[in-house]
C-alpha cells in the first residue's frame, strides 16, 4: 500500500487566503506567478494545495506587501477565513469542547493542512497546531492558524473568550503591540509548538447550532461514517468526497481519487483492502442521504432526486424500492408516521 499524500490545504480555503493578499496589495496573478504555481488551480473545484506550496504564498505576500504583521490582522482573519467551512463540521457537539474535538478528528483525518491537536486539563486545555512547528514554515502562517483557531472558538461560543496564554514556535519581536491586539494575553515566544491555552471552563459551555442546512445534513452523514469507518481512512476520505460533490452530479472514481491524493488504480486498491469498492460507497452515500434528505418534509422528491445526483425520478423510485422497499414518498411518510 502506497504512502499517504501529505498535508494539504482546500481550494476554498487557499481561494479565500488569496483574496485577504489581495485586498493588501498583491494581486492573485503576480502572487501565483512569483510563486512558481499556476492560477488555474484554483478555478478547480476540488484542488488541493500542500502545505509547501501554502507557505510559497505566504512568504511572496508577505515579501510584496511589506506587512510583516499579516497574519495578525484580526479584521483581515473575521473577513476572509471561511468560518462556516469549519462550524459546518462542528455542528454535534454539545459543547465547544465537544464540538473542537469533532473538528480536529475530522481534519486530522482527511490530513488537512489545518488539523490541529488537543490536550486537555483540570483548568487549562490546549490547542496545538499539528504543522505549526516546522522551522521552514513563515511565521506569518502559524500565527494566522492560531488566531483563526481563537476566532472561531469566539464564533461557535458566541462569546468573546480570551485565552489564557499563546505560545510561539519563533523567536521574540521587538514590537509586540500586534500581538497584543490580536490575543488579548500573556505570550510566549521560542516555544516547541504553535498553541492557544484556553480556560477549561469555558470550553466545557453548551452552544447552539443551526442544524437546518443541507450542509448540516450533510455533516451529519459524515460524523455517523466517521465513527463507523474510523479504521478506514481511505473508505471514509472517499465517501466524504461523493458527500460534498453528489448534489454537483455523480462524481466519478478519478475525480475522488485527485482528491483522496492517490491514482485511481491505488483507490481501488485501498477500497478493497477496507471491504469496500467505489460503487457501493456511492450507493451507501446515496441511501444514507436519501434518509436524511426524505426525513426533511420542505424538500420536494424533484429536488432530492437532483441531490442524488439523478436526471429522472424513476431513477430514485427503483433505488428507493430497492434500499426500503417503498417508493420515497412512501418512505418519507412512513418516517413521518414514526417521529
Amino acid at each position: 500500500m502506497g504512502a499517504m499524500p501529505s498535508a494539504s490545504s482546500s481550494n476554498i480555503w487557499v481561494a479565500s487566503m488569496v483574496r485577504m493578499f489581495a485586498s493588501q496589495g498583491i494581486e492573485p496573478d503576480e502572487l501565483f506567478e512569483l510563486a512558481g504555481m499556476d492560477i488555474a488551480r484554483l478555478k478547480r473545484p476540488h484542488e488541493r494545495f500542500t502545505s509547501r506550496e501554502v507557505n510559497r504564498l505566504w512568504r511572496v505576500a508577505v515579501h510584496r506587501t511589506g506587512k510583516f504583521n499579516l497574519g495578525l490582522d484580526r479584521a483581515l482573519a473575521r473577513r476572509y477565513v471561511r468560518f462556516d467551512m469549519a462550524t459546518q463540521s462542528m455542528w454535534n457537539g454539545s459543547t465547544l469542547l465537544d464540538s473542537l474535538e469533532g473538528f480536529a478528528k475530522y481534519l486530522t483525518l482527511i490530513n488537512d493542512a489545518g488539523a490541529f491537536a488537543i490536550y486537555p486539563g483540570h483548568t487549562h486545555c490546549w490547542l496545538q497546531l499539528s504543522h505549526g512547528g516546522n522551522p521552514r514554515a513563515p511565521r506569518q502562517r502559524a500565527e494566522f492558524g492560531l488566531l483563526a483557531l481563537l476566532l472561531l472558538c469566539q464564533k461557535v461560543a458566541q462569546e468573546p473568550i480570551r485565552p489564557v496564554a499563546v505560545e510561539f514556535t519563533g523567536a521574540e519581536p521587538e514590537d509586540l503591540h500586534a500581538y497584543r491586539m490580536a490575543f488579548h494575553c500573556p505570550l510566549r515566544f521560542g516555544q516547541p509548538f504553535a498553541r492557544l491555552c484556553m480556560p477549561t471552563a469555558e470550553l466545557a459551555k453548551p452552544v447552539m447550532h443551526n442544524t437546518d442546512s443541507l450542509f448540516a445534513l450533510h455533516d451529519k452523514l459524515v460524523e455517523h461514517r466517521l465513527e463507523r469507518l474510523a479504521d478506514a481512512r481511505t473508505s471514509f476520505r472517499a465517501s466524504e468526497e461523493i458527500i460534498r460533490r453528489l448534489h454537483l452530479g455523480v462524481p466519478t472514481r478519478a475525480d475522488v481519487a485527485r482528491s483522496v491524493g492517490v491514482p485511481e488504480v491505488e483507490l481501488e486498491k485501498r477500497l478493497r483492502a477496507e471491504g469496500q469498492s467505489f460503487a457501493q460507497l456511492l450507493d451507501d452515500v446515496r441511501r444514507e442521504l436519501a434518509q436524511h434528505y426524505l426525513g426533511v418534509g420542505s424538500l420536494p422528491l424533484a429536488q432530492i432526486t437532483g441531490l442524488l445526483g439523478w436526471e429522472a425520478p424513476a431513477d430514485f423510485s427503483a433505488a428507493s424500492k430497492r434500499w426500503f422497499g417503498v417508493s420515497p414518498l412512501q418512505y418519507r411518510r412512513r418516517l413521518v408516521a414514526g417521529s
